[in-house]
């Protein structure tokens, strides 16, 4: 399966978008890396993780395959830490040098504090340019944040206002998905997004739970024994939560080692994307989200049919 992007825009926009009237920003949480952020035309703003040997920036400083790398190699678990309010501030004020507006979509501020740290930084602008920015909650994460901003970037190229786009992004965001099939909750319960007791239960009765996103927080959506089993409870929850809408982005991602799993559980579920007929869009978790999924983790995010 070779790794694609959807309707990812060409020209101009891919290399120069400096000169956009509106200008999209996100944060390293959506999993689309620098390289897929210069063919967009947008800008990441990256989170942290945190080992014993010192901190990285997302997809800067370490990137996915080298971060499941080191995660193997060491026995404590990363810890993760939202950008900072002057790290959006100089993306705003950049931006706004050149462009008219600003649609930054962030993580799920019920996960993590970089909404607001994206508010004091619009805040903290010369109060003239404040009502230039829009800032959106995705009230999600990971590559279902990630659609949303390809979305925007859309509408951006389609030449909608940021006022426009960051309007529908609010509205989708109560469309889109992300249901992932995780190794183990350990890295959500040493994190704090899951119960001890529910993630040492899991592990104690060979559990492989399937989890999602809910009014902005991690939910355990279903949880079966057995990963063949397992794919079978994430393709229902799929299907539970409306199907796929292939007419906008949808992407499959998976974390360390777990490629081989996503190719077996792509051909192996055809009722879930028989309307499919190209290779699928693939992105690998990136080291924010794969320190709370851990590695051997698959997902899928789409927005459901409407």
């Amino acid at each position: 399966m070779s790794q694609t992007i959807p309707n990812a825009p060409t020209g101009k926009n891919a290399t120069a978008p400096c000169d956009a009237r509106v200008f999209v920003i996100t944060d390293s949480a959506s999993d689309i890396t620098q390289e897929e952020a210069a063919e967009l035309g947008i800008r990441v703003v990256p989170l942290t993780t945190t080992f014993p040997d010192g901190t990285y920036r997302d997809g800067i400083d370490i990137k996915a395959g080298d971060f499941y790398e080191k995660v193997a190699s060491t026995d404590s678990i990363p810890i993760t830490s939202q950008p900072s309010p002057a790290e959006f501030l100089d993306a705003f004020e950049t931006s706004l040098s050149t462009a008219d507006s600003i649609v930054c979509i962030t993580i799920s501020s019920g996960l993590s504090g970089t909404f607001q740290s994206a508010c004091i930084a619009r805040d903290n602008l010369a109060e003239q340019l404040q009502s230039r920015v829009h800032i959106v909650d995705s009230l999600t994460c990971s590559v279902a944040e990630g659609l949303l901003v390809r979305v925007a970037t859309q509408m951006r190229d389609a030449g909608e206002t940021a006022e426009t786009i960051a309007l529908e992004a609010e509205r989708l965001r109560d469309k889109v998905h992300i249901v992932a099939l995780v190794d183990t909750l350990d890295y959500l319960s040493k994190g704090g997004r899951m119960p001890k007791a529910l993630s040492a239960a899991a592990t104690l009765l060979s559990i492989r739970p399937v989890i999602g996103t809910v009014d902005g927080k991690v939910a355990l959506l279903g949880q079966a024994r057995g990963p063949k089993k397992g794919q079978n409870v994430l393709t229902k929850v799929v299907q539970q939560s409306g199907g796929v809408n292939f007419a906008l982005p949808f992407r499959l991602a998976y974390s360390g080692g777990g490629c081989e799993l996503l190719k077996r559980y792509w051909e192996e579920n055809d009722d879930l994307h028989a309307e499919w007929r190209k290779e699928p869009p693939i992105s690998m978790l990136g080291p924010v989200i794969g320190s709370h999924s851990g590695p051997g983790a698959i997902a899928v995010a789409f927005f459901e049919n409407e």
